[in-house]
């Protein structure tokens, strides 16, 4: 009986939780040649969330929204005293900080990953769920099932319940006597 519960199990597996599209929009973190690389979900994006007063930081050195926000008079300058934002600087952070507002968008957003992760969490539970009740309703079965072999099985006529000569007839949950014909 155990069989059929896993032949069952991987029925469900394979129709409803797709395996194959969740291999294919898996993100991944891959080490190669010394290089750490970020390889996104199949049509997906890479995105770093930050929470609270969280920074990026690289190499503990540049701090990436310090880097991205400074005003005009913060500007970071090669020494010869406050430097001048340039056109194309001042349009090259405006577009940085519509990306990093876009990436928060689709982080955050209605159909941002922290809303596709929560669904996906909600899908698993929801699966768990549904196996468990799968898993009952297929015990109970199996239960039932070896309840009507045994009553099958059991022979009520082992201990010669007819008398008289009498024919001893064994039926589903219980014998029925056949008697001679004097003794009817």
């Amino acid at each position: 009986m155990r069989s059929h519960f896993q032949v069952v199990t991987l029925v469900i597996w394979c129709c409803f939780l797709s395996p194959l599209n969740a291999l294919v929009n898996s993100p991944k973190i891959i080490s190669k040649d010394g290089h750490l690389i970020f390889e996104s979900g199949l049509d997906r994006n890479i995105s770093f969330v930050l929470k609270g007063k969280s920074r990026l930081n690289i190499n503990d050195e540049y701090d990436i929204l310090d880097l991205l926000l400074k005003s005009k008079k913060g500007r970071i300058s090669d020494g010869g005293g406050a430097a001048e934002w340039t056109e194309e600087e001042e349009e090259a952070l405006r577009q940085l900080i519509e990306d990093v507002n876009s990436i928060k968008t689709s982080v955050f957003g209605p159909h941002g990953m922290e809303s596709q992760f929560n669904m996906l969490q909600n899908r698993t539970r929801n699966a768990n769920q549904m196996l468990r009740r799968y898993k009952t309703r297929l015990l109970n079965v199996e239960g039932r099932v070896q309840d009507l072999y045994d009553r099958l099985e059991k022979n009520y006529c082992s201990s010669n319940p007819c008398q008289n000569g009498g024919e001893c007839l064994n039926v589903f949950g219980t014998y029925m006597c056949k008697c001679p014909k004097n003794f009817e």
